[in-house]
């Protein structure tokens, strides 16, 4: 954004939209409003989201809140696998804390 805010940035190119961001509200604000007074061209490639067409854009803010719904069920997924692995007093991952040794099945 420093790059963008100094004028240093013509064109933002990102995988898809969901990279650019998870809270829908806020990828929609940098979209629709700070990019173009910014006079930058965003372009989200699997999206087929190019800010010069506008008919790319029309279904912007639907994926945006799809992509928000995706990363907060992904993320309740996650934790609830963690939860239950936790309680049946299996390994989390990572190293163990010092001083402690991973037993032979892990």
């Amino acid at each position: 954004m420093e790059m963008i805010e100094a004028g240093q940035v013509a064109n933002l190119i990102v995988k898809d939209a969901s990279r650019l961001g998870r809270e829908y509200l806020q990828v929609g604000y940098y979209m629709e409003i700070y990019f173009p007074q910014k006079n930058v061209r965003f372009i989200a490639v699997n999206d087929g989201v190019d800010s010069t067409v506008e008919s790319s854009n029309d279904f912007n803010p639907i994926r945006n809140w799809a992509n928000e719904l995706h990363a907060k069920d992904t993320s309740r997924k996650v934790r609830a696998v963690m939860k239950m692995k936790a309680e049946q007093g299996e390994r989390l991952g990572g190293r163990p804390p010092y001083g402690y040794r991973k037993s032979d099945g892990d």
